[in-house]
């Protein structure tokens, strides 16, 4: 059965925010709201991990924080399981995580 799934989430000054939209076994659904400088860190994944930018612009470390890729709104990134990745924000960005 279909699910609407909806963030009620906002930006803070002081950190990125980070909020689970949905979780079960199968799907994990994450929506990450930063202003510019704000990052989330490098780390893994056991699992494929989809990343969308709903809003803004930012880098996404690619293996590690040496090598990044610059995405904007609608722009999307797969990271493979166990491959390192985080991100940052160059200005107000949205982002969605899909763990498959």
């Amino acid at each position: 059965m279909a699910k609407r799934l909806k963030s009620e989430a906002t930006f803070s000054p002081f950190m990125p925010v980070r909020e689970v939209i949905h979780k079960e076994e199968s799907l994990k659904c994450l929506v990450f709201y930063l202003k510019p400088g704000q990052r989330i860190d490098l780390h893994r994944s056991p699992r494929r991990v989809l990343v969308i930018v709903l809003e803004g612009e930012g880098e996404f470390f690619v293996g590690s924080t040496d090598k990044r890729e610059r995405l904007r709104k609608g722009e999307l990134i797969i990271y493979e399981p166990e491959e390192p990745h985080g991100f940052q924000a160059i200005e107000d960005m949205v982002v969605m995580a899909l763990v498959v």
